[in-house]
Parts: C-alpha cells; structure tokens; sequence
C-alpha cells in the first residue's frame, strides 16, 4: 500500500438503527422478483447504499468534520474519545502522533525520544539501500543498541499535520476574482499563494487540498523533518513473511513492522542531517495497549490513504477494467519474470532489486485481485443501479433535471471516445517509461544535451555537469545492465503486439526495419553501443562531455522517441476527456447536493485520514468462516525452508517451541495478526490502530483479496483490514532481538 505526497476491512452487516429497520429475507425476495437474474450482492448492496450512505464503518472521514458527523457512532461501538482528543488544531491529540513516512504510508510516534513505530515494507527501500553483502540487513535485520547505532537513512522524511484551515470561501473568491481578470485559473499558483500567506516566517509547508471535485477546499500545514535514522526492525524472514503468495490474502503470519527516528535541531526544529541533531521531542506521542484484542472491539485508524475513487460512474468503473488493469499486468507480469530469475541467480542482483521487485509485483498484484472483485462483484451493475436512484431523484425537479440530466452521458461518451488511446497512453507507460530502466537515463541525457548546446558560461556548465553525473552515479548502485536490457527487448515486443502501429512510438518501427522485429538484438546493439549503459563508459564521457559523442547515442534516441509519443497520447488524451471531467465536477456536485451537503466523506487524497470500526472476522465463501485474529502457530504451519517467503528464522523457531512469549502471549498462544473492517487503502500502511481509549493496539499493513475492489465500492461483509497485533511488534522487539533499549521508550499498558 503504497503513494507520492503532498501532490493514496468488513464482515457482517451492521445492525440498522431502530429507524431504519427491515426484514433482509424480505427484501431478497422482493429483488428477486423485481429483477430476476442479477446477483444478489449487487442488489442487496445497491439498497444498503440507498437506505444508509454512511455506514459507521465505512469512509476514510475529514479530521474537522469528525465532531459534526461521527462521534455518535464512534461512541455507539465503543469508542471512549471526544472529538477534539482525536483531532484539535489548537491542542495536543492523537492526530499529533501519526504522522507521514517517506510521501508512502503512515507511522505513529511512540514514545518522548521521536521513536516511529511503522511498516518494514514502508521502509523496506531505505533498508535496502543501506544494505550490502557484509551487512545485509534485509536478511539479518538490525537492532540499534544505542543512538549512536541508529542508522541514517538518506532522503528519508517524516511528516507531521499541524493544523487544517478551511480555506473554501478565499480559494472560491480567487477563482472568481482570476476568471473576472480574464486570467487563466491554475490551481497550483492559487494553493503555492494560499500557503505562502499561512506559513511565512515559518518552517512549515502548506499543501491546499481539493475535496469534493472543488467543493471543498482545506489548507494542510506541515512540519518536514529531513534527519531520520533506521533503528531497528526484523530481519525479511518476518518482517515480510509470506512474501507475494501471502500478499493481500487472510489469514496472515507477518511481522511487517519497523522502528525509526525523528531527528531535529537543538531547538527542535526540522533540519538537514547533522551529527550534532537531537532526537525530536513529539507534542503528543502513543501509549501502547497490551491488553488483547478480542472479536468486536473498537478500532479506529489514523493515518494518510493514499487514493480511492468511490464516486466513479459505472462507464469509468468499465475502463479501469478494461484499460488500467489489463495494461499494468501484462507489462508487470513479464517484467517480474525476468527480474526475478536475475535476482534468483546472484546475490548483488538480488540486493540491488529486492524494493524494485516489492514495488512493482505489490502493485500487480493489487491490479488482479481489483479487477477480480469488480468482476465477480459485478460493480459495473452496481454502479448503473445506482445511477438509476440517481437520475430518478434528477428527474424529481426541473431545475435539477436541466443542470443534471446529460451529466452521465457526458461522462459515458467521453469515456468510450477516449478509450482506445487511453489504453495506448497507459500501456506505453507502463510497459517503457516505468518498465524499463534505461530510459530514465536517456530522457536524463537528453536534459543534458540541450544544456551543453546552450551559450553557457564555465561556471554554469560545471554546475550542470555536476547534476548530470551525480544523478547518473546514483543510478548505477542500484542498477544491473543485463537484466534491464531483457526488460526492454520483452517491453518493446508487447506494445508492439498489442497497440496499432499509429500508437507505437517511432523506436519501435525502427527496430522492426533494422533489427527485423528481433528486439533482443535491438536491445543487445543499444547496451553496446551507448556510453549511458555502462558506469565506467559514462566516466569517460563525462570527463570530457561533448555533442558529438551524445548524437546518434541509442539510447538517447530511445527514449526521446518514447516521450515523443507519449506526450502525444497524453495530450489526445486530455482533449478527449474534457467532457469526463466537466461531467465528474458536475456529478460530484450534484451527490454532494443529493446527500445534503458534506455528510459524505471525499476521496482520499492522502491527507490525513480517520475510519472507526471493529474486529471482526469474516466469510468470504460458501463453508468458510475466517477468525479475527492469527498465531505464531500458523507460522510454523507456514513454515518452508526450501521456500524463500515461509523461511522461519532459527531464534524464533526456538521461543516458539520454548513457549517463550513472556507477557505477551495468550492463553499459550503467540498473537500475530487481526483484522477489523476499517475503511483503508494504499497509504495506510503503517498506520495505528487505536483501541477504545486512545492506545495503539496494532499497526496496518494489508487488506484482505476479497477488498481489493475497495478503493471504488466498500463491501462491508468482505473488506478487512489487516493488522499486525502490537503484542507481537513488542514480542519480536523484546524476545527474539533483545533489544530492551527500544523497550525501555515504550510506555505500555495491559
């Protein structure tokens, strides 16, 4: 669950409150022969949404609404909190101690000295990035003993929420005003103005937020703190135990966690690495709960989902699954194959590619089981059954019938004219632009090139030769020449198979003239012939950088024809979808009047975010009921050594089979993992899971297989969201590493 900031779960139906009370089997009965054939899923939640848009554990919910919409539920499941505990401007609250990890996923502070507590996928890069084959912290984990062991981690950020500002009226007022001047409106100047105003003479950033397709306007403040150091997590084995067979599946067995540290200045504020920092002394930090988890308790979660898109129309529900989806698993699927064969056959190999291949299969996978849930869900229906209460209510009145009445079939025919070079733009995207490596440097290059024709002076040239090679060198570490140039041979052969030759860019036509379609000798010609695929080639160039040795150079070719093409399609792209946007605004604007305003929660953007619900299992299939909560037992069930994802570290097979749990068993028992129905989704991951009365309990990593179609349409009798138990966080940290330094921070209570 992963995303870029600032620029991205259920079980049972809930009782209905006493006003909204109906008999279930009734109301099959009545579907069935209203509208034989359709799935009962579809039908069933189709009159849930209708009769109760807001369901308690639904919504990835605005901080300053919380107190307006949703302290009554939060109170009727449990929850012991005011409002202002969970979120004040003005005050310290929870919402203090959770913060952003690395523009990627969420992590909460822990205790006076700055300790984060978040995922070990989240920082599984830094982690990476760190290791090598004497110190391969990915294998063996690490353990600072000390703050003198703690680890920096280069460009690595945490971010802390220090207020939130409407900021509706001045954004709606200068749009006007900027329309009235005959100005062109961006967006960009109006949030960099807005923020600027708020945040001068400060160390803070403002990030204005659009809610509601600009029907509500929020200005985030932050504090970005630039020194944070690694101080101890898991070694892989089960820090990601289970591996890409276990991704998003219940039950799960993973330790995914990880503790880092804020550092700050001598006065506390955010400041560039330095020896000389301090750790950052947090205005509010967690209390850690011990105490258990049982089936029903409340959760709530804090943190920064990344992206959802619940108010889509069933025709933009039919592209993700005919054009998004379909584009990123064939160019994934094909790409991880050759990665993984190069990483299983060497060790460096497999060090410099462990996060390149994490990425990129997570989101696959992601891609499948989304596309799978919409399927077997059949959301497309959903969604039209839907926008027929929708249009039955625009019909109701006049006045909303000529503003609303052409909004979907704006949306519809945008969508469909669109489609085929939508999906062209997307495959290109994702099969050379992201897909391959090499092209980051050619684009890079030619950046480059330009600046070395400008009439430029000394000075300027050797600043600009400096960029060029510091960037590139940094390219190298983690970069293997063989396994890239296979990537690209296997890129370049699908979107020649599958977009028409007008939508191919020109490389493509020309590999097919002088290669005769055979793209492997393409790709060998083009690594042997440019000085950017090879490290010590690149320094003699740019020891003596001229034109003349950068003309001609495949790769530079290579990948200029790519963005050539590329820019194309994006920009037939946008002009097609003029009438989608217009007609998203205008239909965002009507739900929001439909629903009476803002008792709605928007997308998530990945701004902070609250959902509140409870543990609870559930059944995903005829015969299969899953329980709410898994051991250290099913590790060892698990267990595989001739399977790198079910390896089960020595140290901890020993405490198993000792029964040395210390106080943090169960009933004999190991807690690893629970799961509850928050509403989360990508950006979440590390986020706490705050019990009752304030104190962490768990921290989220996962969502189940059966909610990956959550980010357009919440099922609440499928969509979980898996935890790891804190007791186990607190069982690895104390026993398995021994590291009573760490412990020694935490303030836990049973």
């Amino acid at each position: 669950m992963d995303q870029k900031f600032p620029t991205g779960t259920s079980g049972k139906l809930r009782a209905c409150r006493p006003d909204k009370q109906f008999d279930l089997r009734m109301l099959k009965s009545l579907w069935l022969q209203l509208i034989p054939g359709k799935p009962i899923m579809v039908l069933l939640f189709v009159f849930v949404l209708i009769a109760n848009p807001a369901r308690s554990d639904e919504g990835m919910w605005l901080l300053p609404r919380i107190g307006a919409y949703n302290m009554e539920d939060i109170q009727s499941l449990g929850g012991k909190m005011s409002a202002e505990e969970i979120f004040s401007n003005d005050d310290a609250s929870l919402s203090d101690a959770v913060v952003n990890v690395g523009n990627v996923g969420s992590g909460s502070v822990v205790s006076a000295n700055g300790l984060v507590l978040t995922n070990h996928h989240v920082i599984y890069d830094h982690i990476q990035r760190v290791s090598t084959a004497e110190n391969d912290y990915l294998t063996d984990g690490y353990w600072a003993s000390s703050f003198d062991g703690e680890i920096p981690a280069a460009g690595l950020t945490v971010t802390f929420l220090k207020k939130i500002i409407d900021v509706t009226d001045e954004v709606q007022k200068e749009i006007a005003s900027r329309r009235e001047r005959g100005e062109r409106v961006s967006m960009l100047t109006i949030g960099r103005d807005i923020a600027s105003a708020y945040t001068a003479d400060t160390d803070s950033q403002g990030f204005l937020s659009n809610h509601y397709q600009g029907g509500k306007y929020y200005l985030y403040i932050y504090e970005v703190f630039k020194d944070v150091r690694l101080v101890g997590f898991p070694p892989s084995s089960i820090g990601k135990f289970g591996g890409d067979e276990d991704n998003f599946r219940w039950p799960r067995h993973t330790g995914d966690f990880g503790f880092i540290r804020v550092y700050a200045d001598n006065e506390g504020q955010p400041a560039d690495y330095s020896p000389d920092n301090v750790p950052y002394v947090p205005d509010r930090y967690l209390e850690i709960n011990a105490g258990g988890i049982n089936e029903l308790d409340f959760s709530m979660v804090l943190g920064y989902p990344g992206s959802s898109q619940r108010y889509l129309t069933a025709s933009q529900v039919e592209d993700l699954m005919k054009v998004t989806h379909p584009g990123r698993i064939a160019a994934r699927k094909r790409r991880l194959d050759i990665i993984r064969e190069e990483m299983q056959a060497s060790d460096e190999v497999r060090l410099k590619y462990a996060s390149k291949y994490f990425n990129a299969s997570n989101g696959m996978q992601l891609s499948q089981g989304q596309l799978e849930q919409l399927r077997r869900h059949d959301v497309p229906e959903i969604k039209r059954a839907e926008e027929k209460q929708f249009m039955d209510w625009v019909d109701e009145d006049p006045v909303r019938k000529k503003k609303y009445g052409e909004v979907l079939t704006m949306i519809r025919e945008s969508v469909e004219e669109k489609r085929p070079t939508a999906y062209a733009h997307h495959l290109l995207n994702e099969a050379l632009l992201m897909g391959t490596e090499i092209y980051v440097a050619g684009i890079r290059a030619n950046v480059f090139y330009r600046n070395l024709d400008e009439d430029i002076s000394q000075a300027e040239l050797a600043e600009v030769v400096s960029g060029f090679s510091g960037r590139q060198s940094g390219f190298y570490e983690d970069y293997h020449p063989p396994a890239d140039r296979r990537v690209v041979a296997a890129m370049m052969e699908l979107v020649s198979d599958e977009l028409p030759r007008e939508h191919q860019p020109d490389i493509i036509h020309y590999a097919d003239s002088a290669f005769a379609g055979n793209y492997m000798e393409f790709a060998a010609y083009m690594f042997e012939n440019s000085f950017l695929t090879c490290p010590e080639r690149f320094a003699r160039f740019i020891s003596n950088p001229r034109l003349e040795a950068m003309e001609g150079d495949p790769v530079i070719r290579y990948s200029v024809s790519i963005y050539d093409k590329a820019i194309e399609l994006r920009d037939i792209n946008r002009e097609l979808s003029e009438g989608e946007r217009a007609g998203s605004r205008l239909y965002m604007e009507a739900i929001r009047e439909k629903s009476e305003g803002d008792r709605m929660y928007p997308d998530a953007n990945f701004t902070m975010r609250m959902s509140y619900g409870k543990v609870l299992g559930y059944s995903p299939r005829d015969a299969v009921n899953y329980h709410h909560i898994t051991s250290l037992s099913g590790v060892m069930e698990k267990e595989d050594p001739e399977h790198d994802d079910f390896v089960v570290p020595d140290d901890l097979l020993s405490l198993y089979h000792e029964q040395q749990f210390g106080p943090y068993g169960d009933d004999g028992r190991m807690p690893v993992n629970f799961i509850t129905d928050n509403d989360i989704t990508g950006g979440n991951s590390g986020s706490p899971v705050i019990g009752a009365n304030g104190q962490l309990k768990g921290l989220a990593f996962d969502g189940n297989w059966e909610s990956l179609a959550g980010d357009v349409v919440f099922f609440p009798e499928l969509n979980r969201a898996i935890h790891v138990d804190i007791r186990y966080v607190l069982f690895v940290t104390d026993k398995f590493a021994g590291a009573s330094n760490i412990m020694n921070e935490l303030v836990i209570i049973n």
